[in-house]
Order: structure tokens, then sequence, then C-alpha cells
């Protein structure tokens, strides 16, 4: 099969790495807070231009994406299983930060680093740009978008993605129950 994985908050940890600069700027939150609604640094005060300047100073910063964390930390385990079965990766990632540094060397770089192997590397706000068998995404407008192409999608559970306008998706606690 050819499996279909987002990085940010599926492989790669992206509430945790804002959450410090939301703390920086006085958000009375953790490093670990997860937020409520997918939009949620809009909850302190953070409008959508602040942020997506805030991505391109911390992408230029080698602070987002180049470093960070996992989601969970036996993923590069999980995905060479995967791998050992027989199935291909492919990331499809919407990242198009940075004014200075390049977002794509930046995802490469760490995705090197933490030794996740993948077949190919997309960047792309339309996930069902790669044709996948099955996809893994933690939102949900993006899990609905893969439904309607055709692509078997699961959710991972997240606090922002739990509403859903009471639709049943599939839904997983974790990327090794994917």
């Amino acid at each position: 099969m050819r499996v279909g994985l987002d990085a940010d908050n599926v492989i790669y940890d992206f509430s945790k790495a804002y959450n410090k600069k939301l703390i920086a700027r006085g958000a009375a939150i953790t490093v670990d807070h997860q937020p409520l609604k997918y939009d949620w640094f809009t909850t302190y005060g953070v409008s959508v231009e602040e942020f997506l300047q805030d991505l391109d100073e911390m992408v230029d910063a080698k602070e987002l994406f180049w470093k960070g964390d996992l989601c969970e930390p036996d993923i590069p385990y999980q995905i060479s299983v995967l791998r050992s079965l027989g199935h291909s990766i492919h990331i499809v990632t919407n990242r198009f930060s940075g004014k200075l540094e390049c977002p794509e060397k930046a995802t490469r770089h760490f995705f090197k680093e933490n030794k996740i192997v993948y077949d190919t590397l997309t960047f792309s706000n339309d996930k069902a740009v790669v044709q996948t068998d099955i996809f893994l995404e933690d939102n949900v407008k993006n899990y609905d978008a893969l439904e309607a192409a055709g692509i078997k999608s699961f959710l991972i559970d997240r606090t922002y993605n739990q509403d859903t306008d009471g639709k049943v998706r599939r839904r997983v606690a974790a990327f090794s129950d994917f």
C-alpha cells in the first residue's frame, strides 16, 4: 500500500514548537499545551498574519522544522515497520514558511536527523495531490478532502479535532495504532 502521512502534529510536534513562541510572548501555557481548536494561536491574541510571520521568523532562525520533537518517540520505528511490510511512505505537508531559509531543507534535515525514512516528500496544501491508499492526518478539513478524493483516511486524535459536527470519522489514538 501507498501510505500517506501528514507531517505536523502527526510526525512532528508542531504545537510544542509553536507553544514556545507563545510562551515567549507571555501566554500562560506549558510547552505541552494541547489546543482546543485548530487555530489555537488566536486564543492568545495572535492574528493569522502574525502567526504566519512568526513561522517565517522561526524557520529562518532554525527554530521551527529544523529541530523539535516527534509526536511519539517511536515513530521512526513504526515507519520502518510499515516499510518492512512492503508499504511505501509518502509524506505530504503544507509547509511554506521562511523568507531566508527553505522549509523543504528544514524538513528534510529534521527527518534525516530523526531517522524518518520515506519514499516521497511533497509540499502542498492539497493532501490528495499524491495518490495514496491510506492517509493519517490531524486536520478534519484535510481528512474530509482526502475522503472525497477516495483516499481512506484516519484522524489522529488531537484535542482540536474532536468537534466533528456529528460526523463519524475513522480515528486512531496514536501513530502506533495506525
